[in-house]
C-alpha cells in the first residue's frame, strides 16, 4: 500500500476554492472590480454629454463639473451600485436637470425661471454604459470561472 503525502493538503485547497466560489465570494469580488473599472468612463460619458447642454451663460460647464457620488454595496451573493450627481452652488437639482427643466436667476422683475432645455443629459449616457458594463462584467464572470 503507498502513501501519497501532501493530498489531504491538496484537498483542503481544493475544497476552500470550491467553497469560495460556491459561496460567491470570488464571483461577488470579480464583478465588484468590474463595475468600479468601470465607473470612470460612465462619468466621463455624462460629463460629455452635459457639454451638449446651451453654452449661453456656461451651463453647460457647470453641469460638466459637477461632482459625483458613487456608491458600492456588496451583500455575500450580490453587488449594486449606485452613481449620482452632487448638487452644487449653481445647480442646485440635478434631477430636474435631467428630466429638461433647469431653474436660474435673471435680472429683472423675476428673481427666478424655469427654462426648458435638452432632457437626459445623465440617464442617456448611464443607458449607453450599461452595455459596456454588462460586458466587462461578463468577462470578469468568465475570468472568475477559469481562475476557479
Amino acid at each position: 500500500m503507498s502513501v501519497v503525502n501532501g493530498g489531504a493538503e491538496a484537498f483542503r485547497n481544493l475544497a476552500n476554492r470550491s467553497r469560495r466560489f460556491a459561496g460567491g465570494d470570488l464571483i461577488v469580488s470579480a464583478v465588484e472590480a468590474a463595475i468600479v473599472d468601470e465607473v470612470p468612463a460612465l462619468e466621463t460619458g455624462v460629463r460629455a454629454e452635459a457639454m451638449r447642454l446651451p453654452s449661453r451663460g456656461g451651463l453647460n460647464r457647470l453641469v460638466a463639473a459637477q461632482r459625483f457620488q458613487t456608491k458600492t454595496t456588496r451583500r455575500r451573493t450580490a453587488v449594486s451600485f449606485t452613481i449620482r450627481a452632487l448638487p452644487t452652488r449653481e445647480i442646485r437639482d440635478p434631477r430636474a436637470v435631467n428630466r429638461g427643466r433647469l431653474l436660474h436667476p435673471t435680472y429683472g422683475h423675476k428673481p427666478r425661471v424655469i427654462q426648458n432645455i435638452r432632457p437626459g443629459y445623465f440617464t442617456l449616457p448611464m443607458a449607453r454604459g450599461s452595455r459596456m458594463l454588462r460586458t466587462q462584467i461578463q468577462r470578469a464572470l468568465i475570468d472568475a470561472t477559469r481562475r476557479f
